[in-house]
């Protein structure tokens, strides 16, 4: 395998370093292979960086899916966080530039898995916290692919680095300001063009009055259910709950409900629901991370699994 790293790296034929890239894109698809293969190597990951990074690059989008492959479990990605720490010119920063800019690589290649590479890292609380960054305007660019119709695999990405993100509890109240405006951004894949009384219309955010007659919803169900376990996890505090009741989600989802055929999107659906509607628990219980779920909600909880179970067929 070194033979097959030192034709990748020193080797001048394009279609020669081609023919590596898959190879070893296709080897890490176990990503347990990578350090037994010598594949975390400093040498080699800055290789790979630099290949994605620079404009001019051939090969961005394999060096991107090898990332991603690498980047697929949590000790990985610890290995890569730290080297991205001991080096000055190389930054997970300069990986949000390449997924957000269009046209970023000037040979064609897309850089869609770039946000799958970003996805996995934010997998790491120290990652997830640059994102989080007050000072810095990094998650805020990623918003907006929520709704990028030309790519599914951004729109994902997207989705699975905002609900990774949302695990850091003490950040909602900023994620559901006016200054990130996140509600917006998960709620409008998710709403269709449904007429609603105009008292329930006035409750949602701006983006999502009025919608036009053709607006379609995110019609793949993996990312539907991203962002509704999103929802979920924003509603873990009190001040969260009541963002999304004063802001139309109930009605957004209610409306998702009547047309949702994925048994485990409509699961969440109904979880979120029962929340949305529910009562609040007491104030020591008001942050749901901290108490037991109730035991008349859990039974609700239980239904609504066993009745997905039975759609599956298990």
């Amino acid at each position: 395998m070194s033979s097959i790293i030192h034709l990748l790296i020193e080797d001048t034929n394009e279609e020669v370093k081609s023919s590596c890239l898959k190879i070893l894109i296709n080897i890490l698809s176990d990503p347990e292979n990578a350090k037994q293969l010598g594949l975390l190597d400093k040498d080699f990951l800055y290789f790979l960086f630099i290949y994605v990074l620079h404009q001019e690059s051939r090969y961005a989008d394999d060096a991107a899916m090898l990332l991603t492959n690498i980047s697929r479990c949590e000790k990985n990605c610890k290995v890569l966080l730290t080297y991205f720490e001991s080096v000055k010119n190389v930054s997970l920063p300069d990986f949000v530039d390449a997924f957000c800019i269009m046209k970023f690589n000037k040979k064609d290649n897309q850089l869609s898995h770039v946000g799958s590479f970003l996805s996995n890292m934010t997998l790491l609380e120290q990652a997830r916290k640059l994102f989080l960054d007050k000072d810095r305007c990094v998650l805020q660019r990623l918003l907006p692919y929520t709704t990028h119709k030309e790519s599914k695999i951004r729109r994902a990405a997207a989705a699975r680095i905002i609900k990774n993100v949302s695990f850091e509890t003490e950040y909602h109240e900023w994620l559901l300001g006016s200054d990130i405006d996140l509600l917006s951004h998960l709620l409008l894949p998710l709403a269709g063009p449904e007429e609603l009384l105009e008292d329930e219309m006035n409750q949602l955010p701006i983006d999502l009055q009025y919608l036009p007659e053709d607006k379609e919803r995110e019609p793949d169900p993996e990312i539907r259910l991203l962002l509704i376990e999103t929802l979920l996890q924003l509603c873990t505090r009190k001040h969260g709950r009541e963002k999304l009741r004063n802001n139309g989600a109930y009605v957004v989802m209610r409306e998702l409900h009547k047309i949702e055929q994925n048994g485990s999107v409509a699961v969440a659906v109904e979880k979120l629901i029962h929340i949305l509607i529910g009562d609040e628990p007491a104030d020591h219980m008001e942050n749901l991370k901290n108490v037991e779920i109730p035991e008349d909600i859990k039974a609700k909880f239980d239904e609504i699994d066993a009745k997905e179970d039975v759609e599956r067929g298990t």
